[in-house]
């Protein structure tokens, strides 16, 4: 259970603060891509350290992560 809460977590919302659904993203290095909920949430257990998240989402140009 408390594996659940080491990582990245958070949210990715445009800049009107909505939430988007559906956004890919991957931690750089691995192939292991994941998408955001349809609340605009992500997580991904990871172990200490520096990652690089990817995100990309074709309607957007801005993307705010919260």
């Amino acid at each position: 259970m408390g594996e659940a809460h080491k990582g990245v977590r958070g949210f990715v919302i445009d800049l009107s603060g909505r939430p988007l659904e559906n956004v890919a993203m991957k931690i750089k290095g691995r192939d292991a891509p994941f998408q955001t909920t349809k609340h605009g949430e992500f997580w991904r257990i990871l172990l200490p350290g520096y990652y690089r998240i990817e995100v990309s989402c074709e309607k957007y140009t801005k993307l705010c992560l919260s």
